[in-house]
C-alpha cells in the first residue's frame, strides 16, 4: 500500500487525483511512480478532501483505495501504455498545463497535466477523476 495525499490542497475538495508519470531530478527525466516497476505497490490510498480546523491539525479527509494492477490494465485497454505516455511526453516537451488525450473524456475521465513552470520537479501527471476510477471498478471510496 502506498499512501498519496493532496497536501497542496488542504481545505479544498478536488474531484481528481494526479498520478505521476515522470519528473525531473538533477536535470534528468525520471519515471514517475505510476509505472515504476521497481515499486512493490499493489494499492494506492489516495487521501483527498483534507480539511484542517486548526493549524497543523487535520480533522477530516476522504480516502480512495485504487488497485494499481487494475488501473494499469484499464489504461492499457485504452492504449494508454507507459510507452504511449513516453511518446506523448516527448512530443509535447514544451507544454505547460492541460493536454487532452483522445482516449479519455477530459471532463468525465481525465487528462495529462504538465507542471513545467510552477514546480521544481516539473512533474507530468495523468489526472484522473476519482468518480471515474470507482465507476470502472479499479477503486473503492472510504468517506
Amino acid at each position: 500500500m502506498d499512501e498519496k495525499a493532496q497536501l497542496d490542497y488542504v481545505n479544498e475538495s478536488l474531484p481528481t487525483f494526479a498520478f505521476e508519470l515522470s519528473y525531473l531530478k538533477n536535470g534528468d527525466q525520471k519515471r514517475g511512480w505510476l509505472f515504476d516497476a521497481s515499486k512493490k505497490t499493489h494499492f494506492y490510498a489516495l487521501v483527498t478532501s483534507i480539511f484542517s480546523d486548526e493549524e497543523k491539525m487535520f480533522t477530516s479527509c476522504n480516502i480512495t483505495f485504487v488497485n494499481r494492477k487494475k488501473l494499469i490494465g484499464h489504461l492499457v485497454d485504452l492504449n494508454l501504455t507507459e510507452e504511449h505516455f513516453t511518446k506523448v511526453i516527448r512530443n509535447n516537451a514544451q507544454t505547460n498545463g492541460k493536454l487532452i488525450l483522445e482516449s479519455l473524456h477530459p471532463k468525465k475521465e481525465g487528462f495529462l497535466f504538465f507542471s513545467t513552470s510552477n514546480k521544481a520537479e516539473k512533474p507530468i501527471n495523468l489526472v484522473l477523476r476519482l468518480e471515474f476510477l470507482v465507476e470502472i471498478g479499479v477503486a473503492k471510496r472510504l468517506v
